[in-house]
């Protein structure tokens, strides 16, 4: 007991001892007296032969790997390197695996490096090929571009050119100018004085929409007239792309087609749609109060003998004869016009009635003359003349003008051909 009151509680271990018969009978206690430096001690000695092999065996094979890693893996690494630093992986060639590798990680990390190397390859050739069909339709584009007779140009938001191709050169854009294209302003040289043509632009490039419109220059300093198609589309912020094609010769083409149409094939002056024409222009003229318009509807006499007796082919000789005699008889500013047949009508602008009077005398004499369709063979025809004047200022309709000249015209031949008459209203 005394012993036990000088330790420490931790170093003590007690335990009661009961009796094997009767478990609430004590018959002695065990009493355990530790003695913490021996078990210290004792714990350090077996940490010192456990732990000093298992860091030796560490510490060994550690080296071991690295010997081995430096010795046999290293000079396979390197050569794997080199290999790299070598080959032409933009020409798909790839790393030799040696036989001995293909099972272990080096055959394994060349297999990887050669499946980049190939996918690298393939991405490449793609590339390649989309590099040199963008160069293809780059070369072709700028072919066609500079080529083609369409002249095609951009311009920003203050009318001044940004690019051109070499059509430019030969339109509205550069003519007897010093000044490059890119300083050349697209909206001045253009529209010029024209203000309808600056409205239509500007409000293309303010608004940024796409117009087409055409235009006719020319007339200044020497330069011949001509006809400009001309379209405007945006294509980014404030740019605009012009395509202007010269349409000059279908202008004349559409205008020839149309005087064409117009003409009498027979005697090459105008025919009834040319005379339609003309007369709603000259109605509406007069409507207007801006001057007066004759009608003379002419019939020839005797014609039906002619091609009943000398054919059709003499008979077109006539009418090409009477043609050439009726135009001898009026004004530049007239309007002659066969309307089918031998029938004739001239529009007379301020003809009053003694003018007229005199066109129509004049008209019988030489109508009435005789025509020669041979050298020995003549015919006479007449010219009956059926003349309606519209004052200026007057609304009468050109089916009533006409229907009035025609009765007219019908009373004088039934009175006695070639001769002239005035309707009077």
């Amino acid at each position: 007991q005394n012993i036990n009151d000088e330790l420490p509680e931790e170093n003590v271990i007690a335990r009661t001892i009961y009796s094997p018969f009767d478990e609430g009978e004590v018959v002695g206690q065990l009493v355990l007296f530790l003695d913490q430096d021996e078990i210290k001690s004792t714990i350090n000695q077996s940490l010192f032969y456990v732990v000093t092999p298992t860091v030796i065996q560490t510490v060994f094979a550690a080296i071991v790997l690295l010997l081995v890693l430096f010795f046999l893996v290293r000079p396979r690494i390197k050569l794997l390197v080199e290999q790299i630093n070598l080959v032409k992986a933009d020409f798909g060639e790839t790393l030799i695996s040696h036989e001995k590798d293909k099972h272990n990680e080096i055959g394994l990390l060349t297999s990887y490096i050669n499946d980049l190397i190939l996918n690298m390859f393939k991405s490449l050739e793609t590339e390649r090929e989309l590099r040199r069909q963008q160069e293809i339709q780059k070369r072709q584009y700028h072919s066609i571009l500079n080529n083609t007779n369409t002249c095609i140009f951009t311009f920003d938001s203050n009318g001044l050119v940004l690019s051109s191709n070499k059509a430019c050169g030969d339109c509205t854009l550069t003519p007897n100018v010093e000044a490059s294209l890119e300083e050349i302003n697209f909206v001045e040289r253009l529209a010029g004085k024209d203000n309808q043509i600056r409205v239509i632009i500007e409000k293309a490039i303010r608004e940024q929409e796409e117009v087409r419109f055409e235009l006719q220059v020319g007339d200044q300093e020497n330069q011949p007239k001509r006809w400009l198609q001309v379209n405007l589309t945006p294509i980014d912020d404030g740019i605009m792309q012009g395509v202007m094609n010269d349409i000059t010769d279908l202008k004349n083409e559409s205008q020839a087609a149309k005087m064409t149409a117009r003409i009498d094939p027979l005697t090459q002056i105008g025919n009834r749609l040319g005379m339609t024409e003309k007369l709603t222009e000259l109605l509406s003229w007069v409507s207007q109060g801006e001057g007066s318009i004759t009608v003379m509807m002419i019939d020839l006499d005797h014609f039906k003998q002619v091609n009943d007796t000398h054919g059709h082919e003499a008979g077109d000789d006539v009418l090409k004869q009477v043609t050439r005699r009726l135009t001898q008889c009026v004004r530049e500013s007239d309007y002659l016009a066969r309307m089918g047949g031998d029938e004739f009508v001239i529009l007379l602008k301020n003809a009053p009635k003694p003018i007229s009077e005199r066109i129509a005398t004049e008209i019988n004499d030489r109508v009435g003359s005789k025509i020669f369709i041979s050298d020995t063979v003549s015919v006479t025809v007449g010219a009956s003349i059926g003349i309606y004047i519209a004052e200026k200022g007057s609304q009468v309709s050109a089916k009533e003008l006409m229907d009035s000249a025609d009765q007219k015209m019908y009373d004088i031949k039934q009175s006695g051909r070639n001769n002239f008459g005035f309707f009077e209203g």
